[in-house]
């Protein structure tokens, strides 16, 4: 099971004093899934919510898939010792021997080919 950022679209609501609200939906433009979000203050936090929600709806045929610990879209910095890089999930997969999502990133706008586990990325 592959997710990819570009798959998933995601929509913000703006408000009637054109303020734009923290409520998010996604739609899985390859299934037009959509899932929606207001439980929490900032749009970041009601989009990974509803990509995670995402994710458990495409995982119901794959018995044991945890939730990931990042989402496509997440902000997340890398923790190697000697670079710290700063970026984006943009995909994830779930590895099936192995039994851990692994992540891409981009960075700056540049996909990173290098898979990361999530010992390797903190959250930003």
């Amino acid at each position: 099971m592959r997710i990819n950022s570009d798959e998933i679209k995601s929509l913000v609501f703006q408000t009637e004093d054109g303020s734009f609200s923290s409520a998010v939906k996604i739609i899985h433009l390859p299934t037009s899934k959509e899932f929606s979000c207001d439980e929490f203050k900032t749009q970041i936090e009601n989009r990974h919510t509803a990509v995670c929600n995402l994710i458990l709806d495409l995982c119901t045929d794959l018995e044991g898939v945890p939730v990931p610990d990042h989402v496509p879209f997440d902000q997340i910095k890398t923790i190697h010792p000697n670079t710290e890089t700063e970026g984006n999930i943009r995909a994830i997969l779930w590895n099936s021997e192995e039994q851990e999502w692994h992540y891409y990133i981009e960075v700056s706008g540049k996909q990173i080919a290098k898979r990361y586990l999530k010992t390797d990325l903190v959250a930003v």
